[in-house]
């Protein structure tokens, strides 16, 4: 079943729109205006900090899912061999191409 129309975002991001019976998102990848990734970098330097409460994380890692239309960026942020930058985060989260099944 296809989602309904993307509508862009303010970031200069497509967002895709909830398909109701499935949940899924659907984002078409384009280019991150600078506020928007200047937004993304600092979520990644914040979820990185070990000092942050885990109650606050949720939230962030909504938001940086929602701005990099990418499921793994958490993957990419902590599970990554070598390690990746807080830049290299976003570079390959926005690689990211969804798929249909």
């Amino acid at each position: 079943m296809a989602g309904r129309a993307a509508a862009r975002s303010p970031g200069g991001r497509v967002d895709g729109r909830r398909d109701g019976s499935l949940g899924h998102v659907f984002c078409v990848a384009v280019e991150l205006d600078d506020p928007t990734r200047s937004r993304a970098l600092a979520l990644v330097r914040e979820l990185r900090d070990p000092a942050i409460p885990d109650e606050e994380t949720g939230v962030r890692v909504d938001e940086l899912e929602r701005i990099l239309c990418c499921p793994h960026v958490i993957s990419l942020m902590f599970f990554r061999e070598p390690e990746l930058s807080d830049e290299e985060v976003i570079e390959e989260a926005l690689k990211y191409q969804p798929f249909a099944l």
